[in-house]
């Protein structure tokens, strides 16, 4: 079974699109998981290849697989900027995991490829992924770090892939009517594209599928309720003594 404590995220970097991705989208996505004390194995920029993923798979186990690229019907594009580091030939690796692609197309055939050989959930988009940027500091428009990334990782707090998908249409939904109701010449098109990336986002497999808590968030909490047996027993002794006292 794979470990539910590691998660395994791939951010190549080879042109704007991949770079928004992997500086302004994911590092939500990770902060997150990381808050609620995952551990996350990152393949960054030149580590996104193919070899690297599959070699993580076996020595990490990860849970969950997060992917931030370009996608096509049948992969999710690794460092080269060509080849797969997940592809229609190394679905198997998905066994038993739960995958989020942040990737145009990859709904269309990868997606349920993967759940065909045992992965239990996957969210993909079936179309063209559209984010819309700041030309100059490449920083998204209000609503899509949210959609992408945000609201996808609440799958970190023990929700199931059918509930982290609902909140996803509905924070969706949320920046669509923001949009709507804005005065900026470009508000129209943003709420649009928005609405276009909301109605190809998928839910594939199991929706019932989800992690537990993170064992050191258990640990934690586990210490957390030794201590406060301790400071309770000894408050209960210290009013003990107070009372023998008094008499």
């Amino acid at each position: 079974m794979p470990n539910e404590n590691n998660v395994l995220t791939i951010r190549p970097i080879y042109d704007d699109v991949t770079r928004v991705l992997a500086e302004k989208i994911s590092p939500t996505f990770i902060k997150y998981a990381r808050d609620r004390l995952y551990v996350i194995w990152d393949l960054l920029d030149a580590d996104a290849t193919r070899e690297s993923y599959e070699v993580n798979i076996i020595r990490r186990d990860p849970l969950i697989i997060a992917g931030f690229s370009h996608g096509l019907e049948d992969a999710i594009i690794s460092d080269d900027g060509v080849r797969g580091f997940l592809d229609v030939g190394n679905t198997i690796t998905t066994n038993n995991r739960i995958v989020y692609l942040c990737a145009c197309h990859t709904g269309k055939q990868l997606a349920q490829a993967c759940v065909d050989v045992g992965a239990k959930a996957v969210l993909a988009y079936d179309d063209t992924l559209t984010i819309i940027v700041d030309s100059e500091t490449l920083e998204p428009a209000k609503g899509f770090k949210e959609v992408l990334a945000e609201k996808p990782a609440r799958i970190f707090d023990g929700l199931t892939v059918q509930q982290v998908y609902d909140e996803v249409i509905s924070e969706y939904n949320k920046w669509i009517e923001y949009w709507d109701n804005q005065p900026d010449e470009y508000a129209p098109i943003i709420a649009d594209v928005l609405r276009h990336d909301r109605d190809h986002f998928k839910l594939y497999g199991s929706g019932t599928s989800r992690i537990t808590l993170s064992h050191w968030m258990l640990i934690g909490i586990t210490d957390i309720l030794s201590i406060t047996y301790v400071i309770l027993y000894a408050i209960k002794n210290i009013i003990h003594l107070y009372k023998l006292f008094k008499r």
